[in-house]
């Protein structure tokens, strides 16, 4: 994919319907890279950190997540110093003590980098919500990543995670946002 490759608003199908707006959907994102020649098989997105990334941004900028500050940084993330790493391990290749090195590392990097404001860790091969609250408990076995809250709201839980910044008394907010 070329490096100035970029999805533009309404560029991709959006068959999620939220209140009185609609929202791609991973198989909207499969379905538009599977078209547009970009892959040959939907699976291939989540293999591609590339398309995966691409995906992310996209999602953000068309405000499927509650921070108008996200979108907006999505839509000029060099700006805004918004790094990417995309880790396409399945997820159960995702153990506490490997997840534990590579937050270790990715965040280390991250504080030290003079451009990074935000950094966003993808791993889109978590593709349903057992593998989801899987990770989640990963993360949560590591020493990097903490539970700031859980509220149930009836069956539904929301969780804050925070992560605290090498070298700073400052905790930042973790985003888990997942689409599918």
């Amino acid at each position: 994919m070329a490096d100035d490759f970029k999805l533009k608003r309404g560029a991709v199908r959006a068959s999620v319907s939220i209140g009185d707006r609609l929202f791609p959907s991973c198989v909207d994102y499969e379905a538009y890279f599977v078209e547009h020649g970009y892959v040959d098989e939907p699976e291939e997105v989540w293999q591609s950190p590339n398309l995966a990334e691409e995906a992310q941004r996209h999602w953000y900028m068309q405000g499927q997540v509650g921070c108008v500050f996200a979108r907006r940084a999505a839509r000029r993330y060099d700006a805004f110093g918004w790094e990417t790493k995309v880790i396409t391990l399945e997820p159960a290749e995702l153990s506490p003590p490997g997840v534990n090195r590579l937050l270790s590392s990715e965040l280390a990097a991250a504080t030290l980098s003079p451009t990074c404001q935000i950094v966003s860790l993808l791993f889109p091969r978590i593709r349903d919500l057992t593998a989801l609250m899987h990770f989640i408990q990963t993360l949560l076995a590591t020493d990097q990543v903490f539970l700031a809250k859980a509220q149930a709201f009836g069956e539904v839980t929301a969780i804050s995670l925070q992560v605290p910044i090498q070298g700073s008394p400052v905790m930042a907010w973790a985003d888990v946002p997942h689409f599918w």
